[in-house]
C-alpha cells in the first residue's frame, strides 16, 4: 500500500470510530504525544495532548454538539499530512445547521500525531450550540 493510501487509511479509521462511537479505539491510533487544536472561538477550544487526548475531547463535546451525521466529502494526503473535508450536521426544532470543516492531519509512523480542526463559521457554531441548550 502507497503511503498515500496508509495515510488515508488511518484517518478514515478515525472517522469510522467516531461514527461508531467507539472511542477507547481512538487511543490505539494516535501517538503518545498526539495533539489536538480546536478554534479558541469554539466552546471546547484550545490545545488538548497525548494518547487519551482525542477520547477524551470527542467524550467532552459529542454530548453538547450531538451532530445527527457527519458527512467526510473529500480526504487527500501526501508523505505525512492528511486533509479531510467533511460536513457535520445537526438538527433542532428551527431546522438543519451544516457546519463545513477542514480537518488537517500530521501521521507519523502510521499513527496520528496532530489534528487540526477548521470549523468555516465558529460563531454561527456556537450560536447554534447556544440556541439549542
Amino acid at each position: 500500500m502507497a503511503v498515500f493510501d496508509a495515510n488515508i487509511a488511518v484517518a478514515q479509521k478515525m472517522y469510522d470510530i467516531v461514527r461508531a462511537g467507539d472511542f477507547s479505539k481512538l487511543d490505539t491510533i494516535v501517538t503518545e504525544d498526539f495533539e489536538i487544536v480546536e478554534a479558541d472561538g469554539l466552546p471546547f477550544g484550545g490545545a488538548s495532548r497525548g494518547r487519551h487526548a482525542l477520547r477524551e475531547l470527542l467524550e467532552r463535546i459529542i454530548p453538547i454538539l450531538r451532530p445527527s451525521d457527519i458527512k467526510l466529502k473529500s480526504i487527500t494526503a501526501n508523505e505525512n499530512e492528511v486533509v479531510g473535508l467533511l460536513d457535520l450536521i445537526f438538527a433542532d426544532g428551527d431546522g438543519e445547521f451544516i457546519m463545513p470543516v477542514a480537518e488537517y492531519f500530521e501521521i507519523r509512523d502510521g499513527h496520528i500525531s496532530r489534528i487540526v480542526p477548521y470549523f468555516f463559521d465558529t460563531p454561527g457554531l456556537t450560536q447554534f450550540i447556544a440556541r439549542r441548550g
